[in-house]
C-alpha cells in the first residue's frame, strides 16, 4: 500500500509540474511571438531570426499536441527542452538585432546632398571617407556596427569644411600682404601687419573651420587698413628745401593773414622733417601747401604818372638820371635762388606723386 500511495503521490507531483511547464511555455511562446514580428525581420541578423522561427514553429506544434487526442501526450523532458530552446534562441535574436541606423541615415542624406567639389582639401578629402565608412554600415548594419562613431565622423568632418573661395581668398590676402615692404609704412601699421601675418600662419598650414579663416582674412583686413606709407627721402629733401626757402622769402608787402600762412606752413615743414616718420599723403599736402606760400607776392602801389610839364618831349633825360625801377625789379639774392630751389620742389612732387600711386596698400581681388 505504501508503494502504491507513493506512486499515486509521484504521478501527482509530475502531473502538476508538467502543467506548470506547460503554461510557461505557452507564455514564452505567446511572449515572443508578439516581440518577434515579422515587420521586424530586416532588422535582426538572417541566421539568428531563422533560428527563432524554427523554435516558435516547434513550440506551437508541442503545445498543440496537447490537446490532441490523436497524438501522444508530451513528456515533462519536451516540455522543458523547449522551453530551454525559446529561451535560448530569443537571447541569440537580441544579440543579433542591427544596429538602429535611423539617425545615422538623416546625417548621411543631409551631407551626401553637398557638392564637394566647391570645398577644399583636406576637408573634402576627409568628408569623402566619412561618407563612404557610412555607407557601408547603412547597406549591411550589425549590431556592433559603430553607428555613434560614423555619425560623429560626418559631423565632425562637416563643421571642418572650407569653401574654396574662401581659402584663395586667404591665401592671395596673405601673400600680397606678406610681398609688401613693410618698411615703407608708418610703423604702427607695420607692426600690426606683422602680428596679423604671424597670427594666421597657422591657420593658414592647417585650418580647421570656415569660422576660423574668415576670422583670419578679418584680421589680415584690419591690418592692411591700419599701412600707411611713410614720406619718401624725396619729399623729405622737397620739404627741407621748401622750408629753407620759406625762411628766405621776401615778406614784403605781404598782409598779415598771408604772413600767418607761411608762418604756419614753414612751421609745419619744421615739424615734419624733425619728426621720426611723417606719412607720405601728408608730406605731399604739405608740400602742396608750402608750394603755394612761395607762390605768395605782396601787394605794389600804382606808380604815379608825372604830368606833360615835366616831361621832355615824352623821352627820358639825355642826363640818364631817371630812375628805372618802374620797368625792372631790382634781383636780391633771396629772389635770384628761388630758381633752383622751384625746380627741386617739382621734382619733389613728381617723385612724391610717383611713390604714392605705386606705394599704395594691397586691395582685396
Amino acid at each position: 500500500q505504501a508503494d502504491v500511495d507513493g506512486a499515486v503521490t509521484a504521478l501527482t507531483t509530475a502531473r502538476t509540474e508538467l502543467k506548470a511547464d506547460i503554461t510557461e511555455l505557452q507564455t514564452l511562446y505567446e511572449t515572443f511571438s508578439e516581440k518577434y514580428p515579422a515587420a521586424e525581420e530586416d532588422n535582426y541578423l538572417p541566421q539568428e531570426w531563422a533560428d527563432m522561427q524554427e523554435a516558435l514553429t516547434e513550440a506551437k506544434k508541442l503545445l498543440d499536441s496537447g490537446t490532441d487526442p490523436e497524438t501522444e501526450p508530451v513528456t515533462p523532458t519536451e516540455v522543458k527542452e523547449m522551453i530551454t530552446k525559446l529561451n535560448g534562441a530569443s537571447a541569440a535574436l537580441d544579440a543579433a538585432k542591427r544596429a538602429d541606423t535611423t539617425q545615422l541615415k538623416t546625417v548621411y542624406d543631409e551631407v551626401s546632398a553637398l557638392d564637394l567639389s566647391l570645398y577644399a582639401d583636406p576637408g573634402a578629402a576627409k568628408m569623402r571617407e566619412a561618407l563612404a565608412a557610412a555607407e557601408v554600415i547603412l547597406a549591411d548594419p550589425q549590431p556592433d556596427s559603430d553607428v555613434q562613431g560614423a555619425m560623429d565622423a560626418l559631423n565632425s568632418v562637416y563643421s571642418g569644411l572650407i569653401l574654396k573661395a574662401t581659402m584663395e581668398s586667404f591665401q592671395n590676402l596673405y601673400d600680397e600682404l606678406k610681398g609688401l615692404d613693410l618698411n615703407t609704412y608708418m610703423s604702427e601699421g607695420a607692426k600690426a601687419a606683422a602680428d596679423a601675418l604671424s597670427g594666421t600662419e597657422a591657420v593658414l598650414a592647417d585650418p580647421q573651420t570656415e569660422a576660423d579663416v574668415q576670422e583670419a582674412i578679418r584680421k589680415l583686413e584690419a591690418a592692411n587698413g591700419l599701412l600707411v606709407l611713410k614720406a619718401t627721402e624725396e619729399q623729405i629733401l622737397t620739404m627741407t628745401g621748401l622750408e629753407e626757402s620759406l625762411g628766405h622769402k621776401d615778406l614784403t608787402g605781404l598782409s598779415d593773414a598771408q604772413l600767418a600762412q607761411v608762418k604756419e606752413v614753414r612751421d609745419a615743414l619744421r615739424a615734419a622733417i624733425n619728426a621720426d616718420e611723417v606719412a607720405s599723403e601728408y608730406a605731399a599736402q604739405l608740400i602742396e601747401r608750402a608750394e603755394a606760400a612761395m607762390s605768395l607776392k605782396g601787394q605794389t602801389s600804382t606808380p604815379q604818372i608825372p604830368s606833360g610839364d615835366s616831361q621832355t618831349g615824352g623821352k627820358p633825360s639825355a642826363g640818364g638820371n631817371q630812375n628805372d625801377t618802374g620797368d625792372k625789379a631790382v634781383q636780391t639774392g633771396d629772389t635770384a635762388s628761388f630758381g633752383w630751389i622751384i625746380l627741386l620742389m617739382a621734382a619733389g612732387a613728381v617723385t612724391a606723386a610717383a611713390a604714392c600711386v605705386n606705394g599704395r596698400k594691397i586691395r582685396r581681388r
